[in-house]
């Protein structure tokens, strides 16, 4: 058995429907995850030319997937494969610093848009 083997199917569907759901586009999404809009839209459709492997596309899925507010067996099928613990706090922790090094680094333009984007991600979190 191969790797790959064990790795969970992403439910392609599911992904698609979340985000509409919450009236995100595949730009903003990207965004959002710093991943590109190729990435997003390849995770949605199950094409992944634009991942290293089956185990980088897996990965993205996740992170988007919490961003989706998906639980891991919405967002997956594992089959028979092991489902992943949650993620740790320092995880999290280390994510948001990394997010605001790259706001306090980039143009003002740029710091802008990101902003823009926070706000939003805000507001739909507080509608839930």
């Amino acid at each position: 058995m191969n790797k790959s083997d064990k790795l969970p199917q992403i439910r392609k569907e599911a992904f698609t429907k979340a985000r509409e759901s919450l009236g995100l586009s595949t730009k903003d999404l990207s965004g959002m995850s710093c991943f590109s809009v190729r990435q997003i839209e390849q995770s949605e459709s199950g094409e992944g030319s634009s991942f290293y492997g089956d185990q980088n596309k897996v990965t993205a899925a996740k992170k988007v997937s919490e961003l989706l507010k998906l639980k891991p067996e919405e967002a997956f099928d594992f089959g028979d494969a092991v489902q992943p613990a949650k993620t740790a706090d320092t995880k999290v922790n280390l994510q948001e610093g990394a997010k605001t090094f790259a706001v306090e680094n980039t143009p003002n333009a740029e710091k802008a848009k990101v902003e823009k984007q926070k706000k939003k991600k805000k507001l739909l979190q507080q509608k839930k």
